[in-house]
């Protein structure tokens, strides 16, 4: 599939920005505006531009650049200071995805989490007893570690965990399932 076919799967599946979804995640955690869920990132939603979504955040975005880079490209990763450890994929000027990592300086690597709970440094077991039922498959880069993959009930989002050697979770990301199964995000 070319970057075009897969740019125009994803802006058509992103709809109106604030597209509810029928989540059946109950909230087990509480991490405030931190919560990544299968639509967005606490205020920020699927299929808002950069500008939307630094106003539902209060914050402003800046463009990951590569070495060489010009002007933003058809897929751009935003992140900003006020959130580390959390990186936003917008593909054709439409948020797709987020990203969190971590831990960070200064941080525990916990303060953004699923609405079921799940964050980085929790355990496969942990995560697996807050989505009966979730996809493991092996990682496909590492001889060891797994993704941890949940559908949203209309099979249009979803989340995947990324676990180590140890079986912790190191990162996990959130959005439309086409731009979330993409290995290399914009790469």
């Amino acid at each position: 599939m070319t970057w075009r076919a897969v740019v125009a799967l994803i802006v058509a599946a992103s709809g109106a920005p604030g597209t509810r979804v029928a989540a059946t995640e109950r909230v087990r955690w509480h991490c405030g505006s931190s919560t990544v869920a299968f639509d967005g990132f606490g205020s920020a939603k699927v299929g808002m531009t950069v500008a939307e979504a630094e106003r539902a955040l209060r914050v402003s975005l800046t463009r990951e650049r590569e070495p060489g880079d010009g002007e933003p490209s058809v897929c751009s990763y935003y992140t900003t200071r006020a959130l580390p450890g959390v990186a936003m994929m917008f593909l054709a000027g439409k948020l797709v995805r987020v990203d969190v990592t971590g831990p960070h300086r200064g941080t525990r690597g916990e303060e953004y989490c699923t609405a079921a709970g799940g964050r980085v440094g929790m355990s496969e077991g942990e995560i697996l007893r807050l989505y009966p039922g979730i996809r493991v498959e092996p990682h496909p880069y590492l001889g060891w570690g797994h993704y941890l993959r949940v559908a949203s009930p209309d099979g249009k989002y979803a989340l995947i965990f990324e676990t180590d050697e140890t079986r912790t979770v190191t990162s996990f990301r959130g959005g439309l399932n086409e731009a979330v199964i993409l290995i290399e995000g914009c790469g």
